[in-house]
């Protein structure tokens, strides 16, 4: 646990093991297994056992799973969710970036509007030098 942590090279880490006697699953009772996991750098889940059992590490992680296998459903979310995510993304980004885009168009437009062309700029002055 303490090397995971210091390692990072994982984005969390599962603390896990399928069901068993008490005995089996006392290692995860240990006050050494529990301080390492809140020290750990890592986000911990624990599934440990059954649904049934719990552990000292099942408090000591962030997060508790009934089994093992719920541990790994947990830290890997449904595709369709994912992709939920990613498309409302998408459409976010998609409409800053049109912001973006027509704002910076009404400041060439504006721009545009400001500059005058050579030929209007020359007319301007041989009409003022008229006046003279």
């Amino acid at each position: 646990i303490r090397c995971a942590g210091e390692r990072h090279e994982c984005d969390l880490l599962i603390v896990c093991r399928g069901g068993g006697s008490i005995e089996d699953l006392w290692a995860f009772n240990d006050e050494l297994v529990a301080r390492a996991i809140r020290a750990c750098g890592l986000p911990v889940i624990c599934g440990v056992g059954h649904e049934s059992d719990f552990s000292i590490a099942d408090f000591a992680a962030d997060q508790r799973a009934p089994t093992p296998t719920a541990a790994a459903e947990l830290a890997a979310p449904e595709r369709a969710a994912l992709l939920a995510r990613l498309a409302a993304s998408e459409t976010t980004l998609r409409r800053r970036v049109e912001q973006l885009l027509n704002q910076r168009s009404q400041q060439l437009d504006w721009l545009a509007r400001r500059l005058l062309h050579p030929a209007q700029a020359l007319a301007a002055q041989r009409e003022r030098l008229r006046n003279l």
